[in-house]
Order: structure tokens, then sequence, then C-alpha cells
């Protein structure tokens, strides 16, 4: 009997079967053989909250209780199914004859920071799977619109919509990306000083935020660029991290001479003329007269300025007729053609005091007394007054100006204007008269 175990022992080792020879009463070797050879199919295991597996014994088909160190973590049912509940870490185990078979398992939640994106056209962002130690695969439902790398990087490549998937283990966690491709209505802008235009940033539903570089120049609120000083300024809007930019230059206002409105009256010697400036800051405006015999030959020009014309002010000037610039003498003339220009005026609205100057006119024996109050908190230091005398058809007959040397703040001057042909207005000869501020500052 010996010689027969002696034989088994030897053939097992030459198999590479391990034998336990301390078997248990009524215990066979090839039970015991058999046993040695139980296994749990998986000792360490990573995944994802709610994922599941299966974990069991091979090498028997004895029924065991599978249990778990944390079911909070790891919860097993009696046929051996783990479902990942938490993040953490836990053991499933069972015990088959004294021998305890152990699985670890490591539960992961992984978490995209985002989970849905908005780009502009070339614009990168980099998504993340939070939460997770193991390799993340990367895709994308249409990289023509949305590319993304190895690493998790977003490339916009085109206007649409795209999913970005990442993929660990058996789970995949989405992030819908829009594409957006904002554009500038205008990328360059010139404006006059007090102008303002409204930029658009087409092409995109987020919010955009609006900055000048220079609000000397330029200033934005909500798209609207309103000129301040002359020079450039760049209006920066902004999305999503994204700039877009448009150049504005500021000039200062130009004056228009069709916004000079004009009244012109001959007095035989020269012509008036009456002028209200509509544009919208202060103009300097020249009346240049060329006058002409009943040839239509050229015979004189001559020309009178008024600077500075406010905005919505008149003033009246005087053109003087034709001259013989040899002798100083008048010359006949039959025709007459007015033309205007203008300029803007060194001195701006800001600094006019038109509207503080009041005038009160009062016919004197030999001239006409016009009392001038300046109204106002700061000083007049230029201050020029014009008179236009009407008879009693109301033709013109006489202009004067003067000007006004003590217009302080709150004080008041008188200045004397002759009479046309220093004849005062009687009953026999009336007149009436029009005083204009023509300018004041």
């Amino acid at each position: 009997m010996k010689r027969f175990w002696m034989f088994l022992l030897v053939l097992a080792m030459l198999c590479g079967t391990a034998v336990v020879l301390n078997a248990a009463p009524g215990q066979s070797v090839f039970a015991t053989a058999q046993a040695a050879e139980i296994a749990i199919n998986k000792t360490d295991v990573t995944v994802n909250r709610g994922e599941t597996f299966r974990v069991k014994l091979t090498g028997t088909r004895q029924a065991v209780t599978w249990k778990t160190t944390d079911k909070t973590v790891a919860a097993v049912d009696a046929n051996g199914v783990v479902t990942a509940k938490q993040a953490g870490k836990a053991v499933v185990y069972t015990r088959l004859d004294g021998v305890k078979y152990r699985c670890v398992v490591r539960v992961e939640a992984p978490k995209l920071n985002k989970k849905a994106l908005t780009l502009a056209v070339g614009q990168t962002y980099t998504l993340t799977l939070d939460g997770t130690t193991r390799r993340v695969k990367w895709s994308s439902s249409d990289p023509a619109v949305a590319k993304v790398t190895g690493t998790g990087a977003v490339v916009a490549k085109a206007k649409g919509k795209a999913v970005i998937t990442a993929t660990v283990g058996k789970s995949s966690y989405s992030c819908a990306v829009k594409v957006e491709a904002p554009k500038l209505n205008k990328t360059e802008l010139t404006l006059t000083v007090g102008g303002s235009a409204a930029l658009k940033l087409r092409g995109t539903t987020r919010t955009v935020t609006w900055r000048s570089t220079n609000t000397a120049v330029a200033t934005v609120a909500d798209g609207t660029v309103t000129a301040v000083g002359t020079g450039t300024a760049k209006i920066v809007a902004k999305v999503g991290g994204q700039k877009f930019i448009c150049t504005v230059t500021v000039r200062e206002k130009t004056i228009r001479s069709k916004l000079i409105d004009a009244a012109y009256y001959d007095t035989g010697d020269g012509i008036v003329a009456v002028l209200t400036n509509n544009n919208d800051r202060a103009a300097a405006v020249t009346v240049t007269v060329r006058y002409y015999d009943e040839r239509g030959a050229l015979i004189d020009t001559d020309q009178s300025t008024v600077d500075p014309l406010g905005t919505g002010r008149t003033a009246a000037v005087r053109v003087f007729g034709a001259y013989d610039e040899y002798n100083w003498t008048p010359l006949h003339y039959a025709s007459w053609k007015a033309f205007l220009t203008a300029a803007p005026s060194k001195v701006t609205n800001d600094a006019l005091l038109d509207g503080e100057i009041t005038t009160e006119a009062a016919a004197g024996d030999d001239e006409l007394a016009v009392t001038v109050r300046n109204a106002g908190d700061k000083d007049c230091g230029f201050l020029q007054l014009a008179v236009l005398y009407f008879d009693e058809s109301g033709a013109l007959v006489g202009y004067e100006n003067g000007f006004a040397y003590k217009a302080t703040a709150g004080a008041a001057d008188t200045v004397t204007f002759a009479y046309p042909n220093d004849v005062p207005p009687t009953e026999e000869h009336p007149l009436t008269w029009q005083v204009f501020v023509n300018y004041a500052y």
C-alpha cells in the first residue's frame, strides 16, 4: 500500500500538481489537490460610480456568501454582482474551506468640468474629467465643428454644434459644444467730436463686455461709442475670453457751409450779411463779395469774417463796397455776388457766453445807446455788437458795429452807435433797429 501512495506522489510532482500530504481523515488526496486550484476571478478592480461587475470563485461549484467591507462604496448581492455606489475603496470577499478570497474595489466618480460650452471660432478650451486616475479617451461627434485632442483640448473650427465625449471604463461623459462666429459690424470708425455710433457684435448669444482703451478720445456703453476728443482709441468687445476690436478715429467737428443761413442786404456802398450758424459747433464764417460793373466785368472783391459764430447764434457783418485801391474812393457797382465759406472756430461752444449777454437799446439825440449786461458768472473778454437800421419801408439803411470793453461777470457797459448819415430818428424820418451780439467769449 505504501508503494501505491509513493507512486501517486511522484506522479503528482512530475505533473506539476501540489499534493497536500496531511489530508484530513476521510478526505481524498484528490479533493485536496482540487481545493488548491480555487481562485477569485477579480482581485483589484477600478470602476465608475453606477457601474456593476461580478465576482466569482473559479475551480469550485460550491455556493459561497459574498460580503463587503463598505456597502456605501461597493454593494454586493448573493450572486456576486458588485454595484459601485460612491467614490471610495471597499473589499468584496468570501470564505471557502477556511480560505478567504478578496477583491479590492476602487470606485471613482468622474465628472466633466463642463457639461455645456460655447466657443467662438478659433478659440480653445481644455475639458478635464476630474475624479479618475485612469486614461480617458476623448472623441467629437463632429470634428469639423469642434475638434478634441487626446488631452481634452477642444478647438472650435466652424460655426455649429458638436458633442465632446470622454470615455473611461464603461462610462461616457458628454459636453455639448456650441461654436459661434462673432463679428463686429465695424472694425474701423471715424467720428467727429460729440458724435456717436453703434457697434454690434453679431453672431453671439452671450453677454458682451465693452471697453475703450482711451476714454479721453471715445467712450463706449453697451456698444454705443461716443466721441469725446480728437485722437485714436480702440473699442474692445469681449465675449467668452475672445476680443474683437474696432479702431476709432475722432476728428474735430466739421463745419458745413450749407448749414449757415445767410440773408444779404445791399446798402449801396456794400453788402450786409445776417448769418445764422446751424452747425453743431462754433464756426468761423467768411463772406466774400465780388462787385461787377455794367458790362459784367469784375471791379473789386472784398470780404468780412465773424469768428466765432456759436451754434444757433446770429450775427451781422458788413462787406465794404467796391473801392479804387489807389485813391480809396468808392466805385459804382452794377451787380454783385456773395460767397460764403465756413471753418471750425478755435473757440468752442463751451467758451461762448452769448447766451449770458443781454442788450437794451435807447435812442438819444445824437446816438443810439446800447446797454450790455453780462448776466453770467464768467468774465467776457471779447464782445462785439452790430446794429442794423431800417427805414419805415423796412429797407436796410445803415449798419454799425462796436465792442463792449467792460463785460465782466455781473457788470454792464454802454456802447454807442451813430445814426445813418448822423440823422436821428424823427417823425419825418422814422428809424427802427436790430441789435446783434455777434460773439461773446
